[in-house]
């Protein structure tokens, strides 16, 4: 479990990176691929802007994290953990979602995951062993994405006949300005999400995080069902505004995470002991109270991207996003020395406070949807 949870706390603390590196053009220029998606040289034009500044914040993300590893002895300890999981950064880049998702063509997206996973799972039965082979996972996993990152733009260039382009400076930073809330948007994300496992990284053992990342990867791989949903509707609601459409795939969409939360809420134990064995009585608690999320996040998400958004009330989709941030700020200030005191007992209270945030930032659509008379 010590093992788990240094590889968890090491892919936590990429993942802002990954927020970096994409700085919100996973949400911007689906919108403006759609908008243009019968126009080849705008097309090549948005596609070439978008990965030479991905690239350029590469280079930068590069250099950041070698200055952490060289500076700050805890990184310094597991420094190859942190270098192998670094490849998962240039798989996000390599892998354009965001262009497929504005064409509208989201199989490829799926295709392409299930390789990556295929890859993972079956490199993971045949490369590690035992504990002592817990480093070769993100390295693993870096290939996976890699890989699939090398295929997806093989599939752009061939297939949909893209051709790089150097634009304009001017061009890269309008490109920069449109998603800047987005990115802003990200980064508060990540603060209640990603930010919860680097804390106990930091303030706990590394076995106390393994527990509560065992809990919260399977609470992530059931929300990760959301963005299928929302790849899909976005750049449609963007160009049709039909309520009525969204609305049936919208109460569809919530009655499924009110009975997963009820499936993972009473069958917590069943769920732990069949995915991680008998030994994680702690995990399947956690889990149980996690599960709250589920209506929360189902329900906030498809009120977010594809409605709020799509109807030009992108700002006040941020905010809500940003307003929920400064709440969790605010709420992990105040908890925090009681982590320290009772790491345990602080878990609890940290998953309570992301409840509280995901309650907050579903209440703040809400009152956006009632406001704009959307419904």
């Amino acid at each position: 479990m010590e093992k788990f949870g240094i590889v968890s706390f090491a892919q936590a603390f990429i993942q802002y990176f990954i927020i970096a590196t994409d700085y919100g053009f996973n949400l911007s220029a689906p919108r403006e691929i759609s908008i243009h998606h019968k126009d080849p040289h705008k097309i090549s034009e948005i596609f070439s802007s978008v990965m030479i500044l991905k690239l350029f914040f590469l280079f930068i993300s590069i250099l950041i994290l070698l200055s952490v590893i060289c500076i700050i002895p805890k990184f310094q300890e597991d420094s190859n953990i942190y270098l192998f999981s670094f490849g998962m950064v240039a798989g996000y880049i390599l892998f354009p979602a965001w262009f497929f998702q504005g064409m509208e063509k989201m199989g490829y997206i799926t295709t392409l995951n299930i390789i990556a996973k295929l890859i993972f799972t079956i490199s993971i039965f045949i490369f590690v062993r035992s504990e002592s082979d817990y480093y070769k996972v993100p390295l693993i996993n870096s290939l996976g994405f890699i890989t699939t990152g090398i295929i997806a733009l093989w599939i752009v260039f061939k297939t949909f006949r893209v051709k790089l382009q150097f634009p304009d400076t001017t061009i890269l930073i309008s490109h920069l300005k449109n998603s800047f809330y987005f990115f802003l948007s990200r980064i508060s994300v990540s603060i209640y999400t990603i930010s919860n496992t680097f804390i106990l990284g930091l303030l706990t053992t590394n076995t106390l995080t393994g527990y509560y990342e065992a809990a919260n990867k399977l609470i992530k791989a059931v929300s990760a069902l959301n963005q299928p949903i929302v790849n899909a509707i976005y750049p449609y609601m963007c160009r049709t505004k039909n309520k009525s459409f969204y609305k049936k795939i919208f109460s569809g969409w919530v009655s499924i995470g009110i009975c997963i939360f009820i499936i993972t809420f009473f069958g917590n134990y069943y769920i732990i002991s069949t995915v991680y064995g008998s030994n994680f009585g702690q995990t399947a608690q956690i889990l149980r109270f996690l599960s709250i999320q589920f209506p929360l996040v189902f329900t906030s998400v498809l009120l977010g991207l594809p409605f709020l958004a799509a109807f030009g009330y992108t700002k006040f989709f941020n905010f809500t996003v940003v307003f929920g941030s400064i709440w969790h700020i605010l709420a992990l200030c105040i908890i925090i020395p009681i982590m320290k005191a009772y790491q345990e007992a602080g878990i609890y209270l940290l998953v309570f406070v992301t409840i509280l945030t995901e309650t907050i930032i579903l209440l703040a659509r809400v009152y956006g949807v009632r406001k704009y008379s959307l419904w």
